[in-house]
């Protein structure tokens, strides 16, 4: 974790680059003043890029995407409760109109009470996940639908529904495997029929890791022994 002042100003570079019109405008204010306390940066840079942004384009609305916030560190460490102190104090009160935020992780404590009434947990066993989770894997395969011409007798409902089963309700997994398909059709493997090669995924996420571990390890002790190091 590089900390809240490396992050304001990856956000900052991020929303230059993707409005460059932005980027002479905030240049002088940054000429201006040298600041160096996340607050002033804050203000200064962050702020004054999304004020220019929504000044430039007025009729859109614009939105930051937080993935994974609670891999900012470990939970009670002083690098992610000073991010999360910049959520709290600055984030959820100083955007400007326009401007939203999206925040994903895992409902950790300190977390939870940073966004409060903000948060919203989906639990894997909500029925609306479960859809959800449906109807990317029926998605994923249909679009890979013109690679399945071998294979007539195994539908879409068919592969989805066993994707779905073994991933035991986690959206990670599936991503993993649909991934895992591309690479079949890419790699053109013809040496097991799609149904095959699905039959054959492991049971959940776990199953899934220790598939990927055993490959990246293989037969060699030297790769355990560093992979075991780098854990």
């Amino acid at each position: 974790t590089q900390g809240p002042t490396t992050l304001l100003k990856s956000i900052a570079y991020q929303i230059a680059k993707s409005c460059p019109s932005i980027c002479s405008d905030l240049l002088n204010v940054l000429k201006e003043k040298n600041e160096t306390c996340v607050e002033g940066i804050f203000d200064m840079i962050l702020l004054k890029a999304l004020e220019l942004v929504v000044m430039k384009q007025p009729s859109q609305n614009h939105l930051i995407i937080f993935d994974a916030l609670d891999e900012c560190g470990l939970e009670g460490s002083d690098a992610r409760r000073d991010l999360l102190q910049l959520f709290h104090r600055d984030f959820l009160r100083k955007l400007p109109a326009g401007v939203k935020l999206f925040v994903t992780g895992r409902p950790e404590k300190d977390l939870e009470i940073t966004f409060n009434a903000f948060a919203h947990t989906i639990k894997d066993t909500d029925p609306r996940h479960l859809e959800d989770l449906k109807k990317f894997i029926m998605s994923s395969v249909d679009n890979m639908a013109d690679h399945l011409k071998a294979v007539t007798s195994f539908s879409i409902q068919q592969a989805t529904d066993l994707i779905y089963e073994k991933s035991e309700g986690k959206f990670i997994y599936t991503a993993v495997v649909v991934e895992q398909m591309r690479e079949w059709f890419e790699e053109d493997q013809h040496d097991l029929s799609f149904q095959e090669n699905l039959e054959k995924l492991p049971q959940g996420l776990d199953g899934c890791y220790g598939k990927t571990v055993n490959k990246i390890i293989g037969g060699n002790p030297e790769y355990a022994r560093n992979f075991l190091l780098l854990m």
